[in-house]
């Protein structure tokens, strides 16, 4: 459970840095912001599903699960700048 907060706090800080550093406001903005984020994950997925043999289904269910998370955390955050 620890792990997931620190995770989520990190991925917090990332969004909030990112959207001062370009000037950015509001919650549609971050939760844009969140989804282009999601391409990060979606990279690492697409490694293991490639590299390693994943599940593509599994590496799905977890990309869905981070593309939900990054666009809420960019909602909250930006509705907070």
């Amino acid at each position: 459970m620890d792990a997931v907060v620190l995770r989520s706090l990190i991925a917090s800080c990332l969004v909030a840095g990112l959207m001062l550093a370009a000037g950015w406001h509001g919650i549609g903005t971050g939760a844009l912001l969140g989804l282009a984020l999601s391409a990060l994950p979606l990279t690492l997925l697409m490694g293991g599903v490639v590299h390693e043999g994943t599940a593509p289904s599994a590496a799905g269910i977890h990309l869905l699960d981070w593309t939900l998370k990054l666009v809420i955390i960019g909602a909250i955050v930006g509705s907070f700048l």
